[in-house]
């Protein structure tokens, strides 16, 4: 792949070290627990973000150095808030280094203008890498269409799945003439075919391909082998749709499949699909690092593709109609819509639907109400101007765990300190204490790290970080509390301590507190048990209190999707399609005291969906992986699913998007003169009620 030769104008693109990138590649630290594909490195190729705004076209390699971008969709040449894009290192070393100089065996540079977005830097981060049979020799990115035959009934819109284990040549996704309706398909973890391709990474099939391999194999399983979807020997891909059911499937099956074990309204054949299969990676360490780069190509891919299809039919529409379902997400960030992916995420999906109203990025707003994953700490619960929350670690987690406090932007950070203590029975070596300043960092977010260790082990890493210059971050990530992977250390089960002290937080300020998912995804077998956090101010037998008490400092009220807050995401919720009150565990948009008065803080779900057929029937009915099986699963994935289903039966049928959304039920009558319940059951279920009889 040729090297981009910018001129003599062309300067240094700063890589930046922050407190994940410090903890995930430092083998002092948390390498040993990463993902195999790190933990086993060095290797030649990763993926990799820029942010701070900048032009794609500026992003260059010195040899022996390349980048390949993956295929973006950028109509009018505009910077973008973070670009995606992998690249080809030189060097034995792992890519670990504290400060702002390169990453060892990757130089890079940058031409055009200089920072002009959020006062912020360009600089690049590295994220996850790609296996060096993924990557692409011959990359050709005007080959989009290359392999695609135009359908019989032109496309009225355009479903896009973003998931894992997504089965491509399962029946439910052809056609009345037993063609397939999935028009591209990225395996973006999958071996580069032979010759030329229109993706830099992975493989791409396309609906001519996929039909070929229907004709050929009788078997999926050897028609998933020959399309190179099963390789045991790519653990980011694997053996997965061998399997009886993925993620991926199930919600595929729901979003736009016509089955026996699909009990909704069926989906007509000039609704198409695209679809991307994220890389196991992707669920396997849940602090979210390493994963943007994927993520975010993924929904450029299916933009960019969608759009050469419109263009197929010109003088038709510029854009066509696009409801993206990317159920994916993780549990910690800022919630304020700030962080990398974002920006990213609003920017395309606000200047595509410039072009066309009807478009839609809709993400679930997560699982995780009730297992005390977030505190609020305001002013009133300060006692002497501090507060000391616990963080129960389980024993034998084979994972590394995360805690994220978030401070408000613009908050007076004199005198602000975290303290951490371990366990009864251990001590650290010295003070885990960090107070917010800078520390000798040139560059990037001011930030400073302190190494927890006890007895002579490294087991955490605590940091503070001036996040893209706006809100203070600290994070404390700990190693497993099981002696994981081979490795001779492990960190303390048990109850940690983590005090915080904010002499200058206003009654109108409030700090948030969230940790990272960190329950095992399943098939890969990741070991990991989840945290969660103990407030002083509830008995430990009723920490949260019922859903629809106002909620003290652990609640379930702003525990949400942590990459879903951009003002232009549809964030949906799940709901009891037989009682039609809300799941369990479905997330909340937040509330906050102010003024003796409970308000709406931050994202809450634009509606909800049905996640759940009944108190006795969890979850939704949908595919398995092989064409015939079906699977249950539970959670507000189905119910964006579902909502996705609706949105685009909605467009084909030549309605508005939500066209029929349901009010909310009434309150009950003890309830309806209270305020605060109107407050909470809208940060559960948004404004109205997705329409669903799911069997």
């Amino acid at each position: 792949m040729a090297e981009r030769d910018r001129g003599p104008a062309a300067r240094n693109l700063p890589h930046y070290t922050g407190p994940y990138e410090r903890w995930i590649f430092s083998r002092d630290l948390g390498r040993p627990f990463a993902f195999p594909s790190i933990a086993d490195g060095p290797d030649r190729y990763y993926a990799a973000l820029a942010e701070g705004g900048l032009s794609p076209d500026g992003i260059a390699a010195r040899p022996p150095n390349a980048i390949a971008l993956p295929p973006l969709w950028n109509m009018l040449g505009e910077d973008l808030a973070a670009v995606p894009f992998v690249v080809h290192r030189n060097g034995e070393e792992m890519p670990e280094t504290d400060g702002e100089g390169p990453a060892p065996g990757i130089s890079l540079t940058q031409s055009g203008p200089g920072p002009a977005r959020d006062g912020l830097r360009a600089r690049y981060r590295l994220n996850y890498p790609v296996a060096d049979r993924s990557w692409v020799s011959d990359y050709d990115e005007t080959l989009g269409l290359a392999d695609w035959a135009e359908p019989s009934r032109p496309p009225k819109v355009i479903v896009g799945v973003i998931d894992d284990g997504i089965p491509f040549a399962h029946r439910a996704f052809l056609n009345q003439h037993g063609k397939t309706r999935i028009s591209h398909c990225w395996l973006q973890s999958g071996a580069a075919g032979a010759g030329r391709s229109a993706v830099p990474f992975g493989r791409e099939l396309m609906n001519t391909q996929i039909d070929a391999l229907r004709a050929d194999h009788l078997s999926e399983a050897a028609l998933y082998l020959a399309a190179g979807a099963l390789d045991s020997a790519l653990p980011d891909l694997g053996l997965h749709l061998r399997g009886r059911a993925s993620h991926g499937a199930h919600i595929a099956g729901i979003c736009s499949g016509n089955d026996p074990c699909l009990p909704g309204q069926k989906v007509d054949e000039d609704i198409a699909i695209i679809a991307v299969q994220l890389p196991n990676t992707v669920a396997w360490d849940t602090s979210g690092f390493g994963k943007e780069m994927y993520m975010l190509s993924a929904l450029h891919y299916i933009f960019h593709r969608a759009r050469l299809i419109a263009g197929h039919y010109a003088p038709g529409p510029k854009e066509l109609p696009l409801i993206v379902n990317f159920s994916y997400g993780w549990s910690a960030n800022r919630h304020d819509g700030g962080a990398t992916m974002e920006r990213a995420f609003d920017e395309l999906v606000s200047r595509r639907k410039a072009i066309q109203p009807a478009t839609s990025l809709n993400m679930p707003m997560g699982n995780n109400f009730a297992k005390r994953m977030h505190a609020q700490i305001t002013r009133d619960d300060l006692v002497d101007d501090r507060q000391e929350i616990g963080w129960w670690l389980s024993p034998d987690d084979m994972t590394s765990s995360y805690l994220e406090i978030w401070l408000p932007q613009g908050f007076n950070t004199k005198g602000f300190r975290v303290t951490v203590t371990p366990p009864p029975g251990f001590a650290t070596d010295g003070p885990a204490v960090i107070e917010l300043r800078p520390g000798q960092h040139e560059g990037g977010d001011p930030r400073d790290f302190a190494d927890v260790a006890i007895g002579g082990d490294i087991v955490g890493q605590l940091s503070v970080d001036r996040h893209f210059r706006e809100r203070w971050r600290v994070m404390l990530a700990l190693i497993p509390t099981s002696y994981a992977h081979g490795a001779r250390r492990r960190s303390p089960a048990g109850e940690w301590r983590i005090q915080i002290e904010a002499p200058f937080l206003r009654a109108d300020e409030a700090v948030n507190i969230w940790l990272q998912r960190d329950d095992d995804p399943g098939v890969l077998r990741s070991g990991g048990r989840q945290s969660h956090l103990i407030a002083p101010d509830r008995p430990r037998a009723d920490q949260q209190g019922q859903d629809d008490d106002e909620p003290g400092m652990l609640r379930g009220y702003g525990l949400f999707n942590g990459i879903s807050s951009a003002p232009s995401v549809t964030r949906v919720a799940g709901f009891d399609q037989h009682s039609a009150i809300p799941s369990r565990y479905s997330g909340a948009g937040g509330v906050q005291r102010i003024n003796g008065k409970v308000v709406a803080w931050g994202a809450s779900p634009a509606f909800a969906a049905a996640a759940d057929q009944g108190q006795f029937r969890p979850g939704l009915p949908s595919i398995g992986l092989i064409s015939g099986s079906g699977v249950r699963l539970q959670g507000t994935s189905a119910a964006t699913a579902i909502a996705t289903r609706w949105m685009a039966a909605n467009i084909a049928e030549g309605r508005g998007m939500t066209d029929g959304l349901k009010p909310l039920p009434p309150l009950p009558e003890e309830k309806k003169d209270r305020p605060v319940s109107i407050v909470l059951q809208r940060a559960r279920l948004g404004q109205g009620l997705v329409p669903t009889d799911w069997g």
